[in-house]
């Protein structure tokens, strides 16, 4: 009897464990969309941040800190990680658009150079609302780039056109020594040496963001909406993505903020409208631009594959935008945390009732 009520408890602990593990996922009523971040324009930024992949000069500085974790963010491919998080910074000068942030994750993974097939960080961004105000365009602008050991910044940069869906890409690193794309990119990648994650600091060009959208629009035959700078408030509609990866090119793992519970489920998370989050930038009075067309064809160091369309995918078809990101043994609408506890918790009771019966067989005979 006594080797009857241990696997009694045993079993009863195992289904715990577990419905604990399941119950972990967040339910749709305790989610919400990440909204409106806000950040201040600084005169001389240069002068307060160096873009040397350690954020302490923006906590030091007191900039504000928006934390995004599984209450606002869902996945497109694969399983969130409970206890994943991102934390980040946002300012801007008359010059550069700049963004900090420290990923909280303590499996890390390198990209290879000038890829982000490691764990890699994405962000869309739509200048002013000018893709969101227009209904031909499923897309904004996507700038991608992962974890790299030489500390470097290399962002892919999509321009994911509407009906068409043709994918206009190049690509710039904060290294990059070629004449004509100086200046568009400056920053730093560095793995956090507690192991906790890692850190990346970048500051992309108003003229770099000025001309990938406007190169957007006139793809299409759309006129560009005049902006002259020197305008008060600045307003970029921002879809934050994270890609997971154990290993480089391995099994991924994707999630990013956006306006409903189930937008990556239908594909509408990819628009514009509704990437979950908002920043607004106001003191922009100095900032200028010039209507100029960014170069569209890239260098020949520009990386060959075009893991671009993968994880920020240029379907047509709302729905299969999850299922085109994930591997086929990956492909999952819901975390895949709460299918693999529910057959534990079925193992767990059908262990009891093994036990349950091997005791019942144990006193007849006695």
């Amino acid at each position: 009897m006594k080797k009857f009520f241990a696997m009694l408890v045993v079993a009863a602990m195992l289904a715990s464990l577990c419905a604990l593990t399941a119950n972990a996922a967040v339910e749709e009523a305790d989610w919400r969309p990440f909204g409106e971040v806000t950040a201040e324009y600084k005169e001389d930024l240069a002068s307060v941040i160096t873009l040397d992949g350690d954020v302490s000069d923006w906590q030091n500085a007191g900039f504000q800190k928006y934390e995004i974790d599984q209450y606002n963010l869902r996945p497109f491919s694969g399983e969130l990680d409970e206890n994943w998080s991102i934390d980040m910074w946002f300012s801007a000068d008359s010059q550069y658009l700049y963004i900090a942030f420290k990923i909280n994750d303590d499996v890390v993974c390198f990209s290879d150079d000038g890829q982000y097939n490691g764990d890699a960080f994405q962000i869309q961004l739509d200048f002013n609302g000018w893709a969101a105000q227009t209904e031909e365009f499923e897309r904004a602008v996507f700038y991608s780039f992962g974890l790299q050991e030489d500390n470097t910044v290399d962002i892919s940069v999509q321009c994911i056109y509407g009906d068409a869906q043709s994918d206009q890409s190049y690509f710039m690193a904060s290294d990059d020594e070629e004449e004509w794309r100086e200046g568009e990119v400056k920053g730093a990648t560095k793995k956090a040496e507690d192991g906790s994650g890692w850190y990346a600091e970048f500051a992309i060009a108003w003229q770099t963001l000025y001309n990938d959208i406007s190169n957007k629009l006139l793809n299409d035959e759309l006129p560009v909406p005049e902006w002259t700078g020197g305008e008060d408030e600045v307003t970029l509609n921002m879809l934050v993505c994270y890609i997971d990866r154990e290993e480089t090119g391995g099994a991924l793992n994707a999630w990013g903020t956006c306006k409903e519970y189930s937008a990556f489920d239908d594909g509408s998370a990819w628009y514009p409208e509704n990437s979950g989050m908002t920043l607004k930038l106001s003191g922009m009075g100095s900032v200028t631009v010039e209507s100029t067309e960014a170069p569209t064809e890239a260098p020949t160091e520009a990386p060959a594959e075009t893991e671009a369309k993968t994880d920020a995918p240029a379907e047509t078809e709302a729905k299969t935008d999850a299922e085109t990101n994930a591997p086929e043994s990956e492909q999952t609408t819901e975390p895949a945390a709460e299918k693999s506890c529910g057959g534990v918790i079925g193992a767990g009771v059908i262990v009891a009732v093994l036990a349950m019966g091997a005791c019942v067989v144990a006193k007849k005979k006695d």
